[in-house]
């Protein structure tokens, strides 16, 4: 494994380190930290204690960085007016419902701060409930985030400050800011109204939502709880399978639109202007899902391998891989302390090592598309890969799983050797093309489109319903003890 890897990972649990911290590094330890670890790496010596080092100097740094960047004492003292956008789905109480809010401005003054304050609101009185992406203005009553007084439990501020939440309040009053009828034509908007007509028909119109821009705000508790016990959850959260399909299949489209055209092709080859273009039809999926951190981490290292590829240059699967784990730690480092960091990059790992092989390889090397007219032969290989890959992640990620939720599925493979072409070749494709052509004013055949996927979905969870019923499919770990 190269040693590019060993570094990456050794940064980012240095990064990490900072969640063990009670205070802040002194100035002087943070310098002397790290002109040791520019030492240890520039002369080859323990390189790995090196990289951790200059990791947890930079998470220190940042950490600085962002307490710099909270809120002035003013906002605290009395009641004001902010105005701006949900950043996170709303979660809703017996009585109140709580959210995550990005102030864009206060009072009617704009804020010239990157990125936005962002605070935790919770509204508690004839409240209404704010979607993901919409604007508000309200008057709030705010406060500085601070722990409990048991300090051998959680440390809440410390939770909250690793969160970039800079401050709590409540909700007096609260409004939505529309926008003016006409205004917003974006292709999302237009799906969302044409789903919200078709809901009442469709079975599944919070997984079509969830999968067309990432918007899980409608998945019920029992959905969700079916979901992780039958291993389905990762197929409602954009991430790398998503990215990959939206890639490939706008890859395919675009090859087949381009094709006839003659133009500059000794220049720049149709077929690299075909990935190029596949990589921003990514990026636009990805944006309408918000980059969280799994789709996030999909889409750097779709870059990574198109610009690869663009390059001419050989990329072995865990170089990409280590970029990737860099760039996060050394960009957006409190990312590293959720789960779904770990997870994700968790199951890129295990099937990279599953599968051994080199992402790029010279033009000798990669076997033509269209190599023999017989497709179906490719078939039997394909599921043969699909088996080992839910075997490796069934044993990879059995045990972290189990560790963070106290429950195996014991089903997962059986499920997702069915669930993931089906959901792949048949539902994104699908909800891909209705949200686009209900973006583009072909409504009724956008409504097809979606009732078609919904269908599709219909097949996969009635086969994860029908196994999920065993009494064998989950074994619930906290029902065991050592003691």
């Amino acid at each position: 494994m190269p040693q590019r890897f060993f570094s990456a990972t050794g940064f980012a649990v240095g990064v990490g380190l900072l969640s063990f911290q009670s205070n802040l590094l002194p100035a002087p330890v943070a310098v002397g930290l790290l002109i040791l670890g520019l030492a240890s790496v520039g002369t080859g010596i323990v390189r790995l204690c090196g990289w951790l080092l200059i990791g947890l100097v930079w998470s220190n740094v940042f950490a600085y960085w962002s307490l710099d960047q909270r809120p002035p004492k003013h906002w605290f003292l009395d009641q004001i007016q902010v105005s701006g956008s949900i950043s996170e789905q709303s979660k809703i109480g017996d009585d109140f419902v709580r959210f995550n809010f990005e102030i864009e401005s206060v009072n009617n003054a704009g804020i010239s701060k990157f990125p936005p304050p962002k605070v935790r609101l919770s509204w508690f009185d004839d409240y209404r409930v704010p979607k993901k992406g919409e604007k508000w203005r309200f008057t709030v009553k705010l406060r500085r985030p601070r722990g409990y007084w048991n300090t051998d439990g959680l440390d809440y501020e410390k939770t909250l400050f690793l969160a970039g939440i800079t401050g709590l309040g409540y909700v007096v009053t609260g409004e939505r800011i529309e926008r003016r009828p006409g205004t917003d034509l974006s292709i999302k908007t237009r799906f969302l109204k044409r789903l919200s007509t078709l809901s009442s028909t469709l079975l599944y119109p919070d997984l079509i939502l969830a999968l067309a821009i990432g918007d899980r705000g409608l998945i019920t508790a029992g959905r969700w709880e079916l979901l992780r016990k039958t291993g389905l959850s990762h197929l409602v959260a954009i991430s790398g399978l998503h990215i990959g399909l939206v890639a490939f299949w706008s890859l395919v489209l675009i090859r087949f639109l381009i094709y006839p055209l003659k133009f500059c092709n000794g220049i720049f080859p149709k077929k690299y202007l075909a990935m190029t273009l596949s990589v921003f039809c990514a990026y636009a999926y990805a944006e309408m899902a918000g980059f969280p951190v799994p789709t996030l981490r999909a889409f750097v290292m779709l870059v990574v391998v198109v610009s690869a590829i663009l390059l001419l240059k050989r990329v072995s699967f865990v170089s990409i891989l280590a970029v990737t784990i860099f760039m996060f730690a050394w960009l957006i480092p409190f990312s590293i302390f959720s789960t779904a960091f770990w997870l994700s990059f968790s199951a890129v790992w295990i099937l990279g090592s599953a599968f051994e092989g080199r992402v790029f390889n010279s033009e000798n090397e990669k076997t033509p598309i269209n190599a023999s007219r017989n497709r179906f032969r490719f078939l039997i290989p394909g599921f043969k890969r699909l088996l080992v890959a839910q075997l490796a992640l069934f044993v990879g990620l059995t045990p972290l799983l189990g560790l963070l939720f106290q429950e195996i599925s014991m089903v997962s493979p059986m499920i997702n050797l069915f669930a993931v072409p089906v959901v792949g070749f048949l539902v994104i494709p699908v909800v891909m093309a209705g949200l686009v052509m209900s973006g583009i004013g072909f409504e009724s055949f956008g409504d097809r489109l979606v009732v078609l996927a919904d269908f599709f979905i219909f097949l996969v969870f009635n086969f994860a319903d029908l196994l999920e019923r065993q009494p064998w499919s989950v074994i619930e770990l906290n029902q065991y003890s050592l003691v």
